[in-house]
């Protein structure tokens, strides 16, 4: 009853041997004693090969004399391990690969530490050996999944990464203890092109396991992106993981092996991260000047754009399916052109900030330069996007136009305070153009908003009345604060005048600029059929009225009231003739529009 049973026809011969020793050891346990009857049996499973293959790696230490001679030991440990591979390729002992491993590691490792802080040895020679036991346990360990087409096992993924990780670490500190850490970028690329050709090889082959080819796939990956920080600095590890997402896409389209598609999503967040910090240390821990956009940090952000973009790109040709983790191709490649839209704009809008700051302090020219930026970015891109005919959102427009106004009006107070320190100091006063600039680009860009809002009629016609309100008072304001610019700049002699020209512009010059604009929105809301913006432009020159006879006679010089008053009353007279003639317009608007 002690004796084993054999496995019934047809059972997976790989693991015969195994279940062999297994009945053995359960029967000694039993027992408690060993017969002489069960060595055959020992013999058979292989324990007494298994136990004189361990005895193997004891025996330089037996023998050893003191002297450390590491050409020695390490080429024993090498024909060692060569024999080891023949044994479990023919006797499919798989045990062995971890005996092998395990004892080499110690004896390889323990070495190499020991000898830590001690006289220079022949790095070169250790690195060499490492090399050749690396290939040693690769050989050992997919040789059963070349040959045998047998399934790994969870050790054997152990072994196989355990075995590059060691050799990684031995050969970085070896490498740079013997002055070549310059090439340890390049180290590290190979250990992951030498998994590469595996992961192709296995690919090719129709029986190979799948797991086994995502696993070499998954440490080629991690040693081609460890390659960028262990040999580059800085923004060269941005550089590199940019241009990688775009490469792993495109071997994602080309081998259709899904765990490539989590990678792209992980790289992608190590690229973000690399590039915040690279921004944080040009433009926020730097006090130093540098040049004008061809510097790390803009080239940077300006080739991470590029990359997210060219991912959008080869997503397009995706069809719009599940990505991964319930996030479809379309809204991926809609994160990926927002986010090299966002990359673009920031990148530009760090660099203007800074330089600003660093070469002209103090003046307030960056913001409005800021302002302008953004402008003429809100701009370009919604010209593009309309040649070219991406399909967005019907708001998106909306919002940006808006994006950018609100930030021209925002910006009021500090376009007034730069002005001011412009005209006082007499310097750099030509780069104020810039303001004026903004404010007429804002009108071509509330031009193109009034356009689009007539295309698009019936789907903002629940808000059509507050858009209308905004868009006027938006305008009002811009030709009140740029003529009211234009006047201080054309009246400044000294600091006196300043202070002059600003108070009779806000008495006098206001009240004219209300007036011409309510005149041109009647104008308008005539001319296009429009009842409500008829109704706004009155309401403004009733207010303008309001202004002129509580605030403004009070204080203002005559020659000023005489010509606010001569003005006035020929608007009145031009509307009242408008509206006299064209009365039935006002009443019914059959033709309204905006």
């Amino acid at each position: 009853h002690l004796k084993y049973k054999p496995p019934p026809p047809g059972a997976d011969l790989e693991h015969r041997a195994d279940d062999r020793e297994e009945v053995v050891r359960n029967r000694v346990e039993v027992y408690g004693e060993m017969t002489a009857d069960l060595l055959p049996f020992y013999e058979k499973a292989g324990l007494l090969k298994r136990i004189d293959g361990a005895g193997g790696f004891v025996t330089p230490f037996l023998v050893s004399q003191g002297d450390g001679n590491w050409v020695v030991l390490f080429s024993y440990l090498s024909i060692l391990n060569a024999g080891l591979i023949v044994l479990a390729y023919y006797k499919r002992w798989r045990i062995i690969n971890f005996i092998a491993f395990f004892f080499t590691q110690i004896i390889y490792l323990g070495w190499i530490i020991s000898r830590v802080g001690s006289p220079r040895f022949n790095y070169q020679g250790v690195f060499i050996f490492g090399l050749i036991f690396y290939a040693m346990f690769l050989l050992m360990n997919v040789i059963h999944h070349v040959i045998r087409v047998s399934k790994l096992k969870a050790f054997d993924f152990t072994i196989l990464l355990s075995a590059n990780l060691s050799f990684f670490g031995a050969g970085l500190y070896l490498m740079q203890q013997s002055g070549l850490s310059q090439f340890s970028g390049l180290f590290t690329a190979s250990l992951g092109i030498v998994n590469l050709l595996l992961a192709y090889y296995f690919f090719k082959k129709s029986t190979a396991d799948r797991n086994f080819i995502f696993f070499l796939i998954g440490i080629t990956i991690s040693f081609i992106s460890m390659a960028a920080p262990v040999q580059l600095r800085g923004h060269f590890i941005t550089l590199f993981w940019s241009a990688e997402i775009v490469v792993l896409i495109w071997l994602y389209q080309k081998s259709f092996i899904s765990f490539l598609k989590v990678v792209v999503l992980i790289v992608t967040a190590l690229m973000l991260i690399s590039l915040l910090m690279d921004w944080s240390s040009v433009y926020f821990g730097n006090i130093t000047p540098h040049s004008i956009f061809i510097n790390k940090g803009s080239i940077t952000g300006l080739f991470s754009a590029v990359a997210l973009y060219m991912a959008y790109r080869l997503l397009k040709k995706e069809a719009d399916t599940l990505y991964v983790w319930g996030i479809t191709n379309n809204l991926l490649r809609n994160i990926y052109l927002s986010g090299s839209l966002v990359l673009l704009f920031i990148t530009g809008a760090l660099e203007i900030d800074f330089q600003f700051a660093q070469r002209l302090p103090d003046t307030g020219l960056g913001y409005i330069y800021l302002d302008f930026y953004l402008t003429v970015f809100i701009t370009v891109l919604l010209f593009v996007f309309n040649r070219i005919r991406v399909r967005f959102n019907v708001v998106f427009p909306l919002l940006l136009s808006f994006i950018a106004l609100g930030a021209y009006l925002f910006n009021i107070y500090q376009v007034h305070a730069t002005e001011r320190i412009l005209l006082f100091s007499g310097a750099h006063k030509a780069l104020f153009i810039a303001s004026l600039l903004n404010a007429v680009l804002l009108l071509v860009l509330v031009w193109n908003l009034i356009a689009y809002l007539r295309k698009n009629q019936q789907t903002f016609s629940r808000i059509l009345l507050q858009l209308t309100v905004i868009i006027s008072v938006v305008c009002v304001t811009i030709f009140s604060v740029e003529i009211r610019n234009l006047y201080v700049w054309f009246y400044y002699s000294d600091n006196m005048s300043f202070a002059w020209a600003d108070s009779n512009f806000d008495k006098a010059g206001l009240t004219i600029v209300w007036a011409l604009s309510s005149f041109l929105m009647i104008w308008m809301g005539m001319k296009c059929y429009y009842k409500l913006l008829r109704i706004i432009a009155l309401v403004l020159f009733g207010v303008t009225l309001i202004k002129l006879f509580m605030f403004d006679i009070r204080e203002i010089a005559p020659g000023g009231k005489i010509i606010a008053f001569i003005l006035l009353g020929a608007l009145l007279l031009i509307i009242s003739f408008m509206y006299q003639r064209l009365k039935k317009i006002l009443i019914n608007d059959s033709k309204d529009s905006v």
